[in-house]
């Protein structure tokens, strides 16, 4: 004999086993979500197979875009979603309407008979029933849209909350990690954190620097000219040879003024000759006594003639006039070369007393300060710069190399112990004041937009 059930105890065994069949259903779509290997395949479960737990006539993905434009990702039963649909555009209208008027972070539902009027004549040939919004993102920027007939119970909206936490986290894992997103994820001010971080940065204080070429010349150069006109006919030393003092640097062509010497010193002992002769006369004449002063003058002329002569062949010699190395381009160069009187042939420098000269163009904007620190960085040599300070600067600019207006600016050197050859080129670092990093930035950029437009 059969014992009959009792219809309470029924009705418990029957919602229990509704119970089982959902949770077991929630975790075979937990399963298929952390399961899918990308964006397509998580939308393909979010609305389709969501249908295992929750009755719907159609599921939607829709991501809201700035503009508050949405962007339909996906639909259940179609491949793929036509956002111009009619269907669309309207619901489109439908869930805007209703996140306009309550948080979009939590779970709504949109009742058809809660729209304005020309909404709901809108959609009459579509009767939606009741819209479900169900946010998959705190700020709640991706969702499902869920429509059925009926409305949804308290029981079907917890669960269904559960099921968007799920189907959010698998689809930020899913997502391309950027920099700075997880700074602006969560709390609204971190958002500015970036801004904030970058305005601060921007006002960091650097130092003003500017490059320009350079070369290691002499502080005090001494001048060696041609001291009269004529054709050099040998040097006698090379380029950078430290020469003493008195040291025979190089030759004029004497052979026109030897010849003057030699002329000169007949013509002084023909009148010497005649003045004689005419002295001797005078004894007995007194005619010859008128004569004698003016053979007298003669003489005194032509040797004043003779000794000026020796003094200009004296000066075809050009010797050193202190200690120093000898600059000049070559000996090729010079020899055989006609000069005028005053010419720079070459110059003599001492080895320790250089300094930097700097070629600042003009159009850099860059105005250095007295005693400003610099630095050279030579081209022989450039992971070893060399320190000095600026000590001169020039009043106007000059056309430099390629015409380009630059300012010529001495530094002394402060290593004087190892000091450079005397010549050598390089790349000098001129140091500024503190400015601020967004100047430092910007300053060339406005320097050159300034130029452009002529303000």
């Amino acid at each position: 004999m059969t014992t009959p059930v009792n219809p309470a105890l029924q009705g418990k065994i029957t919602a229990l086993e509704g119970q089982v069949t959902a949770l077991t259903a929630f975790f075979q779509l937990e399963r298929a979500a952390r399961r899918a290997e990308n964006l397509d395949q998580l939308a393909f479960v979010m609305v389709n197979d969501s249908h295992r737990l929750f009755h719907y006539r159609q599921a939607l993905l829709v991501q809201w875009q700035y503009g508050n434009r949405p962007i339909w990702l996906a639909a259940s039963g179609v491949d793929q979603v036509d956002g111009q649909a009619p269907f669309l555009q309207w619901l489109s209208k439908v869930v805007r309407h209703g996140l306009n008027r309550q948080n979009r972070i939590q779970f709504q539902h949109i009742l058809q008979t809660s729209l304005p009027e020309a909404l709901l004549a809108e959609g009459t040939q579509w009767a939606a029933g009741d819209v479900a919004w169900c946010p998959l993102e705190a700020k709640g920027s991706l969702g499902l849209v869920l429509i059925r007939e009926e409305a949804w119970s308290e029981g079907e909206q917890q669960l269904l909350g559960h099921m968007a936490e799920v189907y959010g986290h698998a689809w930020r894992a899913l997502q391309p990690r950027r920099l700075g997103v997880s700074l602006l994820e969560g709390a609204s001010w971190r958002r500015w954190l970036i801004p904030a971080a970058v305005a601060v940065a921007m006002m960091i204080p650097v130092r003003l620097s500017e490059l320009a070429p350079a070369q290691v010349v002499a502080r005090n150069p001494w001048l060696v000219t041609a001291p009269l006109d004529g054709v050099i006919q040998k040097i006698h030393v090379q380029p950078n040879q430290l020469v003493k003092e008195g040291e025979l640097l190089f030759t004029l062509e004497d052979t026109a003024l030897r010849n003057r010497l030699e002329v000169a010193r007949k013509v002084l002992a023909v009148a010497s000759a005649q003045f004689q002769s005419t002295r001797q006369k005078a004894f007995a004449d007194e005619r010859s006594k008128g004569e004698l002063l003016m053979l007298r003058a003669k003489v005194e002329e032509k040797q004043a003639e003779v000794v000026y002569t020796e003094e200009l062949l004296q000066q075809s010699q050009v010797v050193a006039p202190k200690e120093g190395v000898a600059l000049f381009e070559g000996v090729d160069d010079w020899q055989g070369k006609p000069v005028k009187v005053g010419e720079r042939v070459m110059t003599l420098a001492h080895p320790k007393d250089a300094e930097m000269e700097i070629l600042l163009p003009a159009n850099k904007g860059f105005i250095p300060e007295e005693n400003a620190q610099v630095s050279l960085f030579l081209n022989t040599d450039p992971t070893h710069p060399l320190a000095g300070s600026i000590r001169l600067m020039g009043y106007e600019p000059f056309p430099a190399a390629d015409n380009v207006l630059s300012y010529r600016l001495r530094a002394s050197l402060t290593e004087q112990e190892s000091l450079p050859r005397l010549g050598l080129m390089g790349t000098a670092r001129i140091q500024g004041n503190w400015v601020p990093l967004i100047y430092y930035l910007l300053r060339r950029p406005y320097t050159s937009l300034r130029q452009g437009i002529g303000l």
